[in-house]
């Protein structure tokens, strides 16, 4: 999360300047001044996806197998400051345990957990040699506010911040290393909600490129400790009550960057 926030702060910052460098004839071609700044748009994406549960795609001193994303998007820009749009993405998200739970065993038949320094059964594989790789669809709609737009219409140059509420499907493979063979869960549906920021280029009248950053929320039911309704990597629920405060794994989301292509009709 925190690596999301200062992302979203560098991409602030950089708006700050935008202004400024958007009066250079560079950006402000002839044809990007002519651009439509209404109407119909599409556009595809593509870049990395990472993901936040029990287990994580940055975990400490590991790091899991990249994931990849990609999607495309249908929208309506009422004006250069605000637009609409519905965006699909399908990709995949690999994940894998955090350094403070070595010591934790997993029984693939029935899930649960053990916190032992040794196996605590002749079958239990350890957190460190499991891997979640999850499949994730998403449908969302996300309306978007182009800062810069609000104060130059005609401005090659775009920053675009936007909530996003939709469904999220994942299905994830458990692989247990090699004293057991992987464990497929059924697929979950996902109501989610989050939001996108994109700092984007006019390249001509209809073409824009953009980078973007995004994370989606998962709900999840949050119910005993060892369930796993709603964790998009189905590895069962770490959570503890110590002095009134909820300590462990209880966040849920997926989050995503990379290279946007739109073409505004």
């Amino acid at each position: 999360m925190k690596k999301i926030i200062i992302t979203l702060c560098i991409l602030a910052s950089v708006a700050a300047v935008l202004p400024v460098s958007a009066q250079n004839k560079t950006y402000q071609s002839k044809k990007a001044k002519n651009a439509p700044t209404s109407g119909l748009f599409i556009a595809v994406n593509g870049g990395p996806e990472f993901g936040v549960g029990t287990f994580r795609s940055f975990a400490g001193s590991r790091t899991a197998k990249l994931g990849i994303d990609y999607g495309a998007e249908l929208g309506y820009r009422f004006s250069p400051a605000f637009s609409i749009a519905l965006a699909f993405s399908n990709g995949n998200v690999n994940t894998i345990a955090q350094d403070c739970c070595k010591d934790l065993w997993y029984e693939p038949a029935t899930g649960a957990r053990y916190t032992t320094k040794t196996a605590p059964t002749a079958t239990a594989v350890s957190y460190a040699d499991m891997q979640a790789a999850t499949k994730a669809m998403s449908l969302v709609l996300r309306p978007s506010l182009n800062l810069i737009g609000l104060f130059n219409k005609k401005s090659a140059l775009s920053l675009e911040l936007g909530p996003q509420a939709g469904v999220v499907r994942t299905e994830t493979v458990l692989d247990l290393g090699s004293k057991a063979s992987a464990k497929a869960f059924d697929a979950q549906w996902h109501l989610a909600a989050g939001g996108q920021a994109a700092l984007g280029c006019k390249l001509g009248r209809h073409l824009q490129a953009s980078i973007y950053g995004g994370v989606n929320f998962l709900m999840d039911k949050k119910p005993e400790a060892n369930a796993i309704d709603g964790r998009f990597d189905c590895i069962p629920y770490f959570a503890e009550v110590q002095d009134g405060k909820i300590n462990g794994h209880v966040e849920n989301f997926l989050f995503d960057c990379g290279l946007k292509l739109g073409w505004n009709f």
